[in-house]
């Protein structure tokens, strides 16, 4: 009996084109052009094998999975990261942690910051 069940609800999923793995309906790929020339490589890519080679030319006993995690690491605070941390906080003029505001200053949720939500006499009843 189950093993009928199990047969039974295979079909209908076949039917309904959810059946197991890619099968007929799968999505189909655009066919990539032989003479489009690849992309140029990106800043974190450059950087990336700048660093790894420079961390292994350092260390010698480094493995490449070491010096690949470092250097993702240094990623963060290097120059060429336009993402640079610590400058997100000044692009959006948000404040530091510890200096106040926060998101109600951002939304304009002034001291109180609830809005409507909060003892402003418009109750649910």
């Amino acid at each position: 009996a189950a093993a009928a069940a199990a047969a039974t609800a295979a079909s209908i999923a076949a039917e309904n084109g959810r059946g197991r793995g890619r099968g007929r309906g799968g999505r189909k790929r655009k066919d990539r052009d032989a003479q489009r020339a690849p992309r140029p490589p990106s800043a974190y890519n450059l950087f990336m094998k700048d660093e790894v080679a420079r961390l292994k030319a350092a260390n010698s006993e480094m493995s490449h999975k070491e010096a690949f995690k470092e250097a993702a690491r240094n990623w963060g605070t290097a120059d060429a990261n336009p993402q640079k941390r610590g400058m997100v906080d000044t692009m959006w003029n948000v404040p530091a942690p510890g200096e106040g505001g926060g998101a109600g200053a951002l939304l304009g949720g002034g001291e109180g910051g609830g809005g409507a939500l909060e003892g402003d006499g418009a109750e649910i009843a």
